[in-house]
Formats: C-alpha cells, structure tokens, sequence
C-alpha cells in the first residue's frame, strides 16, 4: 500500500468525502493509511469507527488551529478512530462535543 499526506486547510463536513489509499463507504468521512495534517475544521459528520477520522496506520497530525466538532461514530470513535497500526498527534487544536 502507498502512502501520502493528506493536509486539511479548509471546512470538512458532512457533505465531503475525503478518502487517502482507501476506497470504500464503510468508515469515516475521512478515512487514511497515509499521514493527515489537519489545519482547518471538520465538523457535523456521521461515520463508522470514527465520526471524523479512522486512522487505519499512519498517522493524524491535528494542528493548533484546528478544530473537529459536532461529530458523531455510529460505533467508536467519536471523533477518531485509530486502529493499532495508527498514531495520532496533538500540536494543539480542538476536539469537542463529539460522541460514540
């Protein structure tokens, strides 16, 4: 499997569809097994194994301006989701009113 990063600058939410190496409908709105640097805001959206992010491996970056909000997993992982190979990192940011 190939790997790339993936930065998040803008709005993400319930209306994208984001997806780094993995092309399937069972998972979060953004679902990766690369690396992810988020910048900017995710917000109001529904997944499986992650409202947000499920980090199949690689890695999530949230940096200090960044915000993932309002987001809801249908399973675990309100907000993310990391699976063992996976890792996430905080600089900053925020992470709220999310739920499982």
């Amino acid at each position: 499997m190939k790997s790339f990063t993936t930065f998040l600058y803008n709005k993400v939410n319930k209306n994208t569809n984001v997806r780094n190496n993995e092309n399937s409908d069972y998972g979060a709105p953004i679902r990766t097994a690369g690396k992810v640097i988020v910048n900017g805001e995710i917000s109001n959206c529904i997944g499986v194994n992650g409202g947000a992010i499920k980090v199949l491996s690689g890695e999530v970056i949230i940096n200090s301006k960044a915000k993932i909000h309002n987001c809801e997993s249908q399973t675990e992982g309100g907000a993310i989701h990391i699976s063992s190979g996976g890792k996430i990192t905080m600089n900053g940011g925020h992470i709220y009113e999310c739920m499982s």
